[in-house]
């Protein structure tokens, strides 16, 4: 176990017992389906300090190979293995930290906090099959299907672990909404920045199906109360990306 999850699970001992034991089992599949998004994003990215990529194999400058299963550019599955010349990796940031490829520092850090934040979301994520359509959209809990950084959410106000656990769509936390017109719910950290609240004391209780775009009011009668907010996320740079590889293919 890497030092954030750890982290992670000395909080939950702490503030959620109850998911500790659910969480270490979600470890495992939580660190594949991250590899699977960074070993797809090695083959077909353009990035620094590769020399050259095939469908199975990634050549980097210093002549090492990285070796794992065919995939096509948008083939969605998880990876519990690869190697990195005969050796097996099983953890992407640890596989990262190895590569040492330029810049990549910031990013073996998101990879620590995207396979921690994404074993706890599936550790709380309601097992019961969704009826409404707030729970349709809670139910989502994987993030992004090609990015390796799906699920991190860095930092926490109280801890990394209770923030998630405090503000992240699987665990359905309450949100204050506005008693007269629907409001944006806030990440708990915004409240606890010195910033007012958004909603009076007398503030009813919502549900985010997904953070900044939706307020179910409760216990509600079916409908929803919908709010979205302006922001520009990364599927907008995402469109004009460049193409899929220049790299030329490993010799054989």
């Amino acid at each position: 176990m890497r030092a954030v999850e750890a982290a992670f699970a000395g909080e939950l001992a702490r503030v959620q017992p109850g998911l500790s034991g659910r969480y270490a089992a979600e470890l495992p599949g939580a660190r594949a389906a991250v590899m699977g998004r960074l070993w797809r994003g090695l083959l077909y990215e353009p990035l620094p300090g590769l020399r050259a990529a095939g469908p199975g194999c990634v050549v980097l400058a210093d002549g090492r190979r990285l070796i794992g299963p065919e995939r096509r550019p948008y083939d969605v599955r998880d990876e519990p293995e690869l190697l990195l010349d005969g050796r097996p990796r099983t953890h992407p940031a640890a596989l990262l930290e190895a590569l040492a490829l330029p810049g990549t520092a910031a990013l073996v850090e998101d990879l620590d906090n995207s396979v921690a934040s994404l074993a706890l979301s599936r550790a709380g994520a309601s097992k019961e099959a969704p009826k409404t359509a707030e729970e349709h959209e809670q139910s989502v809990i994987d993030g992004h299907p090609y990015h390796p950084g799906c699920r991190n959410r860095p930092g926490g106000v109280g801890g990394r672990a209770a923030g998630v656990h405090a503000g992240a769509p699987p665990h359905r936390p309450p949100r204050p909404a506005g008693p007269a017109r629907p409001l944006l719910p806030r990440h708990r950290a915004m409240a606890l920045r010195g910033r007012r609240p958004a909603a009076a004391a007398r503030a009813s209780v919502a549900e985010p199906p997904c953070p900044r775009r939706a307020g179910v009011p409760s216990p509600g009668d079916g409908s929803a109360a919908r709010a979205a907010s302006h922001v520009r996320k990364d599927a907008g740079p995402a469109r004009r990306r460049p193409p899929i590889s220049r790299r030329p293919s490993p010799p054989a």
